[in-house]
């Protein structure tokens, strides 16, 4: 981007971005009044918040200090999430090496042909499927070198890879179909059936996807025209000319390592399905696949490991990124302004006309999600609230449940905060400011037709079913 004299302005490092707003957080502490609503303890030993209950209490402005603490202490706290991503990127540096990834899309292009219009809605189609029954946005991390690598293949860019991966999954997550983080801790809260009310969901989640899609294809039929139209242009060349210094050539072992691979993914599915597993289970299958896949290509213990120190090492910054996005949520929670926001924006949404209530819990919930990024977080906070002001202001509770989640879900691939958004952006390479352009316009549109669907869903006044 160039200024008015000519000269070029770069964006800041994500590092500062972030940063930037751990400073806003801290001077929002020193003027949002510090207050707490009461919590109990449910059956499941989870801490409700108790409406009504709101008080102010004694300030708890946060000090520069605090801010500087806050990066370790972030980097602790989402330790689950950063050391994944340190294991997958050593995972996927390993599998490039054997050249088994590179020769899995090869025989894929091979048998569809460079046919990008039909492989990109088939591979959202399959994200979004696994994330609207698990709700797990984290694993666009673990999708996205395998969409760097495909589109580097077909000629598209970085952003194309990224924005496969986060709109699918990202999408199915705000409208999925049993979302155990959202949905069904939700509908618990609320007193409703587990995952009832899944058909008017489905049409949701059906609507999300379509518009995904063709937003992405959209994007990728501008730069198939015309390269430069590409807005991660320069990052893609420098990208191309280090990948096609990478030549392989069909071996026995790939079978096997692809193979590996497919297996690995099954029992991730079931575990996150079935077992209730998360990163620590995902990055332990992560470490095997790397060791093993590296010993059937005959690689020597020190060349895995070297590899796999080269791939923890690309992505480092995606796990610093995630440290220190949760850095901010430990600085507004220190200067206890979090009960606060929300007690101001229930304040809001019990003024609005019956109509438009729940297209208020969206937008309340949408701005909450930029201080709580977890989704099961926010949920054990604003759902007990919200669950009650829908009985005073004639919401049903499954119209509420579904606000509640499309207001997280939907800006969980907007909000710098957002833990698997800057992970997956710092792994491409792609700067938030260019992917805050290119996402932009499919946040409003997305946000317009789930507030239709709340609409709609007051209208008819959908119930437990």
């Amino acid at each position: 981007m160039e200024n008015a004299e000519g000269k070029t302005f770069k964006f800041p490092n994500v590092i500062i971005i972030l940063l930037c707003m751990m400073l806003l957080a801290m001077v929002a502490t020193w003027v949002i009044p510090s207050g707490e609503y009461e919590r109990v303890e449910n059956s499941n030993g989870q801490m409700l918040v108790v409406p009504d209950s709101y008080s102010k209490t004694e300030s708890s402005p946060v000090g520069l200090f605090t801010v500087f603490k806050a990066i370790p202490e972030g980097l602790t706290e989402a330790g689950m999430i950063a050391w994944t991503i340190l294991i997958i990127g050593g995972t996927w540096q390993v599998l490039n090496t054997t050249g088994s990834i590179s020769m899995g899309i090869e025989k894929m292009l091979h048998k569809l042909g460079k046919r990008e219009f039909i492989i990109i809605p088939i591979m959202m189609l399959i994200f979004a499927t696994i994330a609207s029954f698990i709700g797990a946005l984290e694993l666009a991390i673990v999708y996205v070198p395998i969409m760097i690598s495909l589109c580097i293949a077909l000629r598209l860019d970085l952003l194309t890879a990224v924005a496969i991966c986060l709109v699918s999954v990202g999408g199915a997550f705000a409208a999925s179909l049993t979302n155990p983080f959202t949905v069904g801790l939700g509908q618990q809260i609320a007193g409703l059936p587990l995952y009832s009310g899944i058909l008017y969901r489905l049409v949701v989640l059906v609507t999300f996807t379509v518009v995904g899609i063709l937003f992405v294809l959209r994007y990728v039929s501008k730069i198939k025209k015309n390269p430069k139209n590409s807005l991660v242009y320069k990052e893609n060349i420098k990208f191309i000319e280090s990948y096609e210094e990478e030549k392989h050539t069909p071996k026995k072992y790939h079978g096997y390592i692809g193979f590996l691979l497919i297996i690995a993914f099954g029992i991730i599915i079931y575990g996150v399905l079935k077992l209730g597993w998360f990163m620590f289970e995902i990055g332990a299958i992560f470490f095997v696949v790397a060791f093993v896949s590296g010993l059937i290509a005959k690689m020597s213990l020190d060349d895995i490991t070297d590899n796999f120190i080269k791939g923890a090492n690309s992505v480092l910054l995606a796990a610093l990124v995630v440290g220190l996005a949760r850095g901010i949520l430990i600085i507004i929670e220190n200067g206890m302004i979090i009960d606060t926001i929300i007690f101001g924006l229930v304040n809001i949404i019990e003024g609005l006309p019956d109509g438009i209530s729940a297209v208020g819990y969206l937008l309340a919930q949408s701005i909450f999600n930029f201080l709580v990024p977890s989704g099961s977080g926010q949920v054990l906070i604003t759902m007990p609230i919200l669950s009650s002001v829908s009985e005073i202001v004639g919401i049903t509770q499954q119209t509420t449940v579904l606000a509640t989640q499309l207001g997280d879900g939907i800006t969980n691939i907007l909000y710098p905060v957002s833990g698997a958004l800057m992970a997956s952006l710092a792994i491409a390479k792609v700067p938030y400011m260019t992917w805050l352009r290119f996402i932009m316009p499919l946040i409003v549109t997305w946000t317009v037709l789930g507030s239709i669907f709340l609409v709609i869903a007051q209208f008819i006044q959908w119930g437990p079913f």
